[in-house]
């Protein structure tokens, strides 16, 4: 049977039984035949199957024939019931689930033929597998034959070389393996291998049962209510890499199995508690767990001793958790020797004072790997503590530390508004040498556009990128000296950025975004000694959001503050033959970013301090006149920044500051073209090496009427 899926009431598969051997030998027949193999049931499903009840039924194999003891003839075997094989692409979902592996048949009399096997199968489901109950049977081995009867002295020497280990064995029970690739839940779940077989009983020769059938069941993570594993003579192996007991309590009731080696046996792999849940096992058999983790308070294990040493034991606290709260209560010690032990926090950790103390298990033996262990949480935002894991008086303990606040992964954030009003300085003081390139006097219009993406080094770093406007009016005039340009205009820009704090015990991402807008004059002052002087004012407001994923919950915040900024810069043009020129410069550059308080989404208090940017730039521009208007220049400057850095209050407890003070140097080359002495249009790229890298590039163009 193939489908896409399947929906249906009930879904019943059944497999056909096995022929019977042929009896006694007639006229010059010394065996008989062989009794046919019933056929095979194959379910191909790619998709989901969703019943209410899904069972499959195996059928027993054929009964051997019986033969002659005393003509020594043979009966025929058997033959075997017909398998399944059965996948189901993604989910099976079912109130009930049965499988039932087929019996072995008996075997013949009297040198009689092997019963046929029982019916075996596989059924592999690729995602989950749900219901409410669930069995799974291996069948039972068939009962030998035997060879029973009265014999002359004669007769016995004439048939003695057959009778010897030639009475019909029992069929073997058939087998039966389930492969879910995900999820296993059940409410009740019952998993049971075959018996073997009954040798027969005659009084001349007997043959032996059949083995029982094996069981194997194998599942990612499994989520019961109750689950009861018997392993008679046939083979039991049941592994998953989880038992969930996140969302509800398990009793696992285990008879005669055997921990798993690697062949067979049970394997219960990773114990998951959520809070207030438990694990009961019950039963004599064996089994292997091979870590834990405990993921709410007053979880409970009730059972043999929990052999965890070597093991990795996980903790994760909720704000639900107080002082002297025990994590997880046992009936029996765990033995934790060489253990690895971790405690992390599910959102929010409990507001413990310093000295207080978890109880994460009640009842221990051993001693943990790297004793006295020290971990830090975060308790929310950027507030984390110490907490020292020790086994002390058979317990395991975990003893709240100190306090550690991680505000200057928050500072990198608003250090990053005042780096983009920074580069929006850098967009002004370029733009006096752009403006001054006509002399025509009048008033003109222009607009001017630079994209930036650079990495700050700050102590760690902020790698940021972002899109700087400027557009305004101005006026040429000449004067008595030289010649005056002067012009008004409005900025704006935005950007985001991401940032990265490495601290000792954990490595802090962040990003966010920033944007500001403002408004500036601007004058340049063009002398007849080839001199000239410029300067710029400009305020406005720049606002910066930041988010990080890993400190506490609500490492978030938004933040804006005003802004002023300045500039001021001299120059010498340098004459190098008739078409080029070499433009000397020095400028000073200031940036400042208003304070600002503030309260995060973990509802920390917090409050930046005023940050200032106070640059130096030396450089040298060489220019050549092309033909057609057009000039080509390539220019060197040396920046430094002597302060930059942002300090901030959190909670009242003062964080270190991020700076960008140190040394760049930048290399520009750009084109302008001048048209017709009404439009100009320059292109520049920069590129920055040193305490800030990157690249920018710039555009404007003007119009003068």
């Amino acid at each position: 049977m193939s489908a896409n899926s399947v929906t249906s009431d009930t879904l019943s598969l059944t497999s056909g039984t096995g022929g019977t051997g042929s009896g006694k030998d007639v006229g010059s027949v010394t065996e008989g035949g062989k009794g046919g193999n019933a056929g095979n049931v194959k379910l191909d499903v790619t998709q989901n199957v969703t019943v209410r009840a899904f069972s499959v039924t195996g059928s027993q194999g054929g009964a051997g024939g019986d033969g002659d003891l005393v003509g020594g003839t043979h009966g025929g075997n058997g033959g075997a019931a017909g398998s399944f094989d059965m996948q189901v692409g993604e989910s099976l979902s079912a109130d009930n689930v049965q499988i039932n592996a087929g019996n072995g048949a008996k075997g013949g009399d009297n040198l009689g033929g092997k019963g046929g096997n029982g019916s075996e199968g596989t059924l592999t489901v690729g995602k989950n597998l749900t219901g409410k109950t669930f069995q799974m049977v291996a069948g039972n081995g068939g009962t030998g034959g035997a060879s029973s009867g009265v014999v002359t002295f004669s007769e016995q020497s004439a048939i003695s070389p057959f009778i010897a280990g030639l009475d019909g064995t029992g069929g073997d029970g058939g087998s039966f393996a389930l492969t879910v690739g995900q999820t296993l839940q059940m409410d009740s779940l019952v998993l049971t291998s075959g018996i073997n077989g009954a040798a027969g009983t005659g009084n001349v020769s007997a043959g032996a049962g059949g083995s029982g059938g094996a069981v194997s069941l194998s599942a990612d993570t499994l989520k019961t209510q109750n689950a009861t594993l018997t392993k008679n003579d046939g083979a039991l192996t049941a592994t998953f890499n989880n038992l969930d007991m996140s969302t509800n309590d398990t009793t696992l009731t285990l008879n005669d199995t055997l921990a798993y080696n690697g062949q067979t046996g049970v394997a219960l792999g990773n114990l998951i508690f959520g809070e207030n849940r438990s694990l009961t096992i019950a039963g004599n058999g064996a089994f292997a767990a091979n870590a834990l983790t405990v993921t709410g308070k007053n979880a409970s294990y009730s059972g043999p001793a929990l052999d965890m040493s070597g093991k990795n034991l996980t903790f994760q606290l909720s704000s639900a958790v107080g002082k002297n709260d025990v994590m997880l209560n046992t009936s029996s010690p765990i033995v934790m020797n060489n253990a690895t032990v971790d405690v992390s926090a599910k959102s929010t950790v409990p507001l413990l004072s310093e000295g207080d103390k978890i109880i994460l298990i009640d009842s221990t033996q051993g001693t943990m790997a790297d004793n006295r262990k020290m971990v830090t949480l975060f308790q929310e935002g950027a507030v984390a503590y110490d907490m020292m894991l020790e086994n002390f008086r058979d317990q395991l303990i975990a003893t709240r530390g100190a306090r550690i606040v991680l505000g200057k992964a928050y500072s990198e954030g608003k250090l990053a508004g005042l780096a983009s009003i920074v580069s929006a300085g850098d967009l002004v003081s370029n733009l006096g040498n752009k403006l001054a390139s006509s002399k025509k006097n009048g008033p003109d219009v222009f607009f001017s556009v630079q994209g930036t993406s650079e990495k700050i080094k700050t102590g760690s770093h902020i790698k940021s990128n972002g899109f700087e406007l400027i557009g305004g009016v101005g006026m040429n005039n000449e004067t008595s000296y030289g010649h005056l340009h002067t012009a008004v205009f409005l900025e704006g820009g935005w950007g985001n950025y991401n940032t990265n704090n490495s601290f000792s015990f954990v490595n802090v991402k962040g990003d966010g975004d920033t944007h500001y807008f403002g408004a500036g004059v601007l004058a340049r002052h063009d002398f007849k000694n080839r001199f000239y002087a410029e300067g710029s004012l400009r305020a406005g407001k720049v606002k910066s959001k930041y988010s990080s994923g890993d400190m506490g919950a609500g490492a978030s915040f938004d933040s804006d503050s005003w802004y002023y900024g300045a500039h001021g810069g001299i120059g010498y043009l340098i004459p190098v033959q008739d078409k080029s020129d070499v433009d000397v410069y020095a400028k000073v550059l200031w940036t400042h970013q208003n304070s600002d308080s503030l309260t995060s989404k973990a509802g920390e208090d917090i409050r930046f301090d005023s940050a200032n940017s106070f640059r130096t730039r030396l450089g040298a521009r060489f220019t050549h006149r092309l033909d057609d208007g057009f000039k080509g220049y390539a220019g060197l400057a040396w920046d430094h920044e002597f302060k930059g850095s942002q300090g901030a209050l959190v909670d009242g407890d003062v964080m270190d500051k991020p700076e960008m003070k140190g040394s760049t140097g930048v290399l520009e080359l750009g084109l302008t073209w001048n048209v017709k002495k009404a439009w100009t249009f320059d292109a520049n790229i920069q590129g920055m090496l040193g305490q800030r890298e990157g690249v920018a590039g710039m555009v404007t163009a003007k119009y003068t009427f």
